[in-house]
């Protein structure tokens, strides 16, 4: 229950008298206070006559708008629980001592313009039924705004030497602070805004908490011309309900910034921003888009996977971008490991011209992370409903796109800087993919295959990409489709060299197999191989079953008159299914060199020919 307040008799003895605003003096000071002349001189009011005269308990003093200007107040202000029926103005005032409204209801609005508090100030549970304004206010001590209410808070230039504490403050309308200055932490924990939250230009030395906060409105973190948005502690936004967007152009995040399991209604926008700690959005829940083109994560530090630039599980119901920033062409930076792993973005996933710069070892990643993290950047697991946008990106480390889904997978100009093995593409499933096209950002239609196939084999997946046959599957199965059957036959045969060169170790039978069918068939898809290595063989035994090597068989005079033909015998053998019966009335002359020779080509023709059939049949692969 909202009570005005008494004061015992006596309760200013220990105040010094000299100088101080006496009750007589009250009703010719008010019009003076309501309309204060520039530059007039502070003078001393005792802390209890002033709460009189708040509480309208001053005879004169006036009901439906109190204003104080140019006094400086001694002693402890203590307004508990008391009853302010009017609107109250203090400016230029100076609080020596401790000022004490927690409890108090202030019916009307609540301004202070330009007051300096030398001691702590609490408006703990203080209800404004009106505006709360704070123009210009100077709190050299700890400040506690807590479980506050009150319909706006309006101000602008508020410094705090001590700590904010405003942990469950709830405001029916906008809460706009801008230009704030606060050298303790400072926390907004599960704040209650109804409308707009402003912090633009403000600058926070230490901790800044918005954890938990519903903002119905915008949340703005934004840097003014005349000052950034600078948050020198860790920044604490985790669990956030947001109900429109949220606005940090090129705010400041000096330590730690969490932004896990915010949920926000509209979009993030985080242009130009500059990330100097680890930065985290895991989890996070955005309705439309995330922009942070142009951003930085420079923190350098990795001690664990908490220090990874993390976007993991978190979903995007529009695009999400890091792309270069505008006519400003800066790009986005990333100095440190990112993580994307089971994010979801339901549009487009644009990173071009970024620079993701890390270059640990995958084994310090490991060993770090606890196995988290396995790569420099990890897009694994990722869901993209549109396009994935890397044009012109740079990777100056491990990457990888292992198990990721996208519809539309782009890959001009990236640059794939981190060795041999660097990039994990296994499981990687896409519907459309390429590494060249049109010049013009917007022309998504026209696609010179072969080009992009081109730069596909040399950039990628020779040496940088590890071996997956998934990949190349998945490559060909594309190439197919689109009507391109030459350029999947070219990669299945890509696929093939490296399994024999690089996979396949000699002398396996996969080793083996795998040669056999390349110089034999050309894996299946070239079996003019077989019928020219049947030429050869058979031309090779038309010279040894030359007709001075060659014998009539007994019992065989009459065929024997004909004479032998040594390419038809040397046919004859070569092809096991036939009989073109010219091995019947010849016959070798005994050689232990044209028996070895004879068995040899009977093998090889048992090989070839097979192969050759069912290289033309489809299926040799």
């Amino acid at each position: 229950m909202w009570t005005a307040l008494g004061f015992a008799p006596g309760a200013a003895a220990d105040l010094p008298t000299a100088g101080l605003i006496t009750e007589d003096e009250l009703p010719g000071l008010f019009a003076a206070w309501a309309d204060p002349p520039d530059g007039a001189r502070a003078r001393p009011l005792a802390a209890d006559l002033l709460a009189r005269i708040l509480c309208g308990e001053v005879v004169g003093a006036p009901r439906d708008k109190v204003a104080i200007a140019d006094v400086e107040i001694v002693g402890d202000v203590r307004l508990n629980a008391a009853l302010i029926a009017a609107d109250v103005t203090l400016e230029r005032i100076r609080f020596r001592e401790r000022v004490d409204f927690s409890g108090a209801r202030f019916a009307r609005a609540l301004t202070l313009r330009s007051c300096e508090f030398l001691g702590e100030a609490a408006f703990e549970t203080t209800h404004v039924d009106l505006d709360l304004t704070l123009d210009h206010v100077q709190f050299r001590r700890n400040v506690s705004l807590r479980q506050l209410r009150c319909a706006r808070l309006l101000g602008g230039d508020v410094a705090c030497d001590g700590e904010l504490r405003a942990d469950g403050i709830k405001v029916d309308g906008t809460f706009w602070l801008s230009a704030v200055a606060c050298a303790g932490a400072a926390s907004f924990g599960y704040a209650h805004i109804t409308d707009e939250m402003t912090f633009a230009g403000a600058t926070f030395m230490a901790k800044f908490s918005l954890y938990g906060a519903d903002v119905r409105g915008n949340l703005n973190l934004t840097s003014t011309p005349d000052s950034p948005f600078i948050v020198h502690g860790p920044a604490e936004l985790g669990d956030m309900r947001l109900g429109l967007n949220v606005y940090a152009w090129e705010a400041q995040f000096a330590g730690s910034f969490n932004g896990a399991g915010m949920r926000v209604g509209g979009s993030c926008h985080f242009n130009l921003a500059r990330f100097g700690g680890p930065a985290s959005f895991s989890g996070a829940d955005i309705r439309g888009d995330f922009i942070a083109d142009g951003a930085s994560f420079t923190s350098s530090r990795f001690e664990s996977i908490k220090d990874a630039a993390t976007f993991s599980e978190m979903q995007v119901g529009g695009s999400c971008t890091f792309n270069v920033a505008g006519p400003s062409g800066i790009p986005t930076i990333f100095s440190g490991p990112a993580s994307f792993i089971l994010a979801k973005i339901g549009g487009n996933f644009e990173a071009r011209g970024a620079r993701f710069a890390d270059t640990r070892h995958p084994a310090e990643l490991r060993a770090r992370s606890a196995g988290g993290l396995h790569h420099n950047v990890d897009f694994g697991s990722m869901t993209v409903g549109g396009f994935m946008l890397l044009k012109g990106a740079t990777f100056a480390g491990a990457c990888s796109l292992r198990n990721a889904t996208v519809g539309n997978l782009h890959l001009e100009q990236v640059s794939w800087n981190g060795g041999d093995h660097s990039v994990r593409l296994d499981g990687l499933d896409y519907q459309n993919i390429r590494a060249e096209g049109a010049e013009q950002e917007d022309e998504f239609t026209w696609v010179d295959q072969r080009a992009s196939w081109a730069r596909l084999r040399d950039d990628l997946l020779r040496h940088r990409a590890e071996y997956s046959a998934q990949v190349f599957e998945k490559l060909e199965g594309y190439f197919r489709r689109v009507g391109y059957s030459d350029l999947a036959d070219e990669v299945f045969m890509e696929r093939k060299r490296i399994e024999r060169t690089e996979v396949f170790v000699p002398p396996s039978l996969d080793w083996m197999l795998n040669w056999g069918l390349w110089l034999f068939v050309g894996h299946g898809r070239h079996p003019e191989y077989a019928l020219g290595w049947s030429l050869l063989i058979i031309l090779i035994g038309s010279v040894v079953f030359r007709s001075a090597n060659m014998q009539p068989k007994p019992g065989a005079s009459a065929r024997a008159e004909l004479g032998c033909s040594p390419f038809w015998y040397s046919l004859d053998l070569f092809v096991p299914i036939i009989d073109l019966k010219a091995n019947d009335a010849w016959e070798p002359r005994p050689s232990r060199a044209i028996d070895c020779y004879i068995a040899i080509h009977k093998l090889v023709g048992a090989i070839i020919v097979p192969l050759g059939l069912g290289a033309i049949t489809g299926l040799v692969r």
